[in-house]
């Protein structure tokens, strides 16, 4: 499963970085995501580990994760493993800045994930597009959120 969304935000790449990589501001636009501690590592570099509970279905999920890319303010990205279910599911995510005319930012998503067992594989062909939803409704909030304080300020 692969989901891919391009957004444009108004706001330069140094301003909507911290809204990928502060846990306090990515509660406001990544719907569920109760909290995210840091566990290893200093969180600013590939390899640095944390911890995010989210709430999936009324239930506070568990997952593990690990930041795989991290070029500040330009490419983030992270692996997670965890879930709900009694086996974990392993998702990535990979978030590409770059500059537009104007002083706004492209951002490009990329996630994908593996979830196990044959009935969640089959599950997912009729529910393919939950996660497309799921992201661009995160991608609306992003972008209100980091408009929002960038007028503020």
């Amino acid at each position: 499963m692969k989901v891919t969304c391009d957004t444009q935000i108004d706001v330069t790449p140094e301003q909507l970085w911290p809204w990928l990589t502060e846990p306090e501001k990515q509660k406001v636009w990544m719907v569920g995501v109760e909290s995210n501690e840091l566990v290893e590592g200093d969180g600013h570099s590939v390899g640095s580990k944390f911890q995010m509970k989210i709430k999936e279905g009324g239930r506070l999920s568990d997952y593990d994760g690990t930041v795989v890319e991290y070029d500040r303010p330009k490419r983030l990205g992270v692996e997670m493993v965890g879930g709900c279910g009694k086996k974990p599911m392993t998702m990535r995510a990979t978030y590409a800045l770059e500059s537009t005319p104007g002083g706004g930012t492209r951002l490009a998503y990329e996630g994908g994930g593996e979830v196990p067992g044959v009935f969640m594989k089959f599950m997912m062909v009729f529910f393919f597009w939950m996660p497309k939803l799921m992201i661009k409704k995160f991608m609306k909030r992003l972008k209100q959120a980091a408009e929002a304080e960038a007028q503020a300020a």
